[in-house]
């Protein structure tokens, strides 16, 4: 079975849609596919352990594996240790391995 790797690059405070991201990776992984979710860019904001945001908290509690991008998290002046517990900070190399796998990638 195929995975899919989610990178969401907007916020649920500036883009309602990445709520519907949050829950379509949720799903996946509820139905039994495995979902791995980068955070890039502005989407790495949810990832502070300081914010909440109800679907996110969802897909926090999910077998989904979440990433947050190291640079963007730096460019935001979030450290690592002030992430969400489950949430780990990764290099974009993770984007080349999905491809490489064959993983079903979609960008948001």
């Amino acid at each position: 079975m195929k995975r899919y790797f989610i990178i969401q690059s907007q916020s649920p405070f500036n883009d309602p849609a990445a709520e519907q991201h949050y829950a379509l990776a949720k799903d996946l992984v509820d139905s039994g596919v495995p979902v791995r979710m980068l955070l890039v860019q502005h989407g790495t904001t949810v990832a502070h352990q300081g914010t909440q945001n109800s679907a996110f908290q969802q897909l926090l509690s999910s077998d989904v594996e979440l990433y947050a991008d190291r640079f963007a998290l730096h460019e935001r002046q979030i450290q690592e240790e002030e992430l969400h517990p489950g949430i780990v900070a990764a290099d974009l190399d993770l984007v080349a391995e999905a491809l490489l796998a064959g993983d079903k990638v979609i960008w948001h």
